[in-house]
């Protein structure tokens, strides 16, 4: 009789990277090819970015987890035209986004008229970040700043920038 197959645990960082990967894909899978992820993280005093094609989310993901051990990792919601992390390098936005740092946002959520797809804890427990899916990827720059800033004001956000 065969012994039983045994299961080996995996890896923090691999789990971090598969959830990575699926965060990554509910952004970016179905993005035109020539556009680019914006991974940008602290590096000393300052900051920098690496810019990977949608059909390489797994390794924009293992660059996260990798970075994010030992510094803050963010992740430019919007596709990018060229890789440059500047607004003008965006021509279109599927996704709206809003910081919502205070306990109160958070319990506002609830109350928005669409919920948020994607609702992050980005690192302190009372703080948050929600995303939503839109159902046109064909948005205006100027709508997607209204839209997030609606967001925010409903909700008790932080102010819009």
């Amino acid at each position: 009789m065969p012994a039983p197959a045994t299961r080996r645990a995996r890896s923090p960082q691999a789990r971090e990277t598969d959830d990575a990967t699926r965060y990554l894909g509910a952004l970016f899978a179905r993005d035109d090819p020539g556009t680019w992820i914006e991974v940008r993280y602290r590096h000393r005093d300052s900051m920098r970015s690496a810019f990977f094609a949608p059909s390489a989310i797994h390794q924009a993901a293992r660059a996260i987890v990798r970075q994010g051990i030992s510094t803050d990792v963010y992740v430019g919601v919007a596709a990018r035209r060229s890789r440059h992390g500047a607004k003008h390098a965006i021509t279109t936005v599927a996704t709206l986004w809003a910081d919502l740092d205070t306990p109160d946002a958070r319990r506002a959520l609830g109350g928005l008229p669409v919920a948020p797809a994607i609702v992050i804890a980005s690192g302190i427990i009372r703080s948050g970040l929600a995303r939503a899916r839109c159902a046109s990827g064909d948005i205006r720059r100027r709508h997607v700043i209204s839209g997030a800033r609606a967001i925010r004001v409903v909700s008790g956000g932080d102010d819009a920038r």
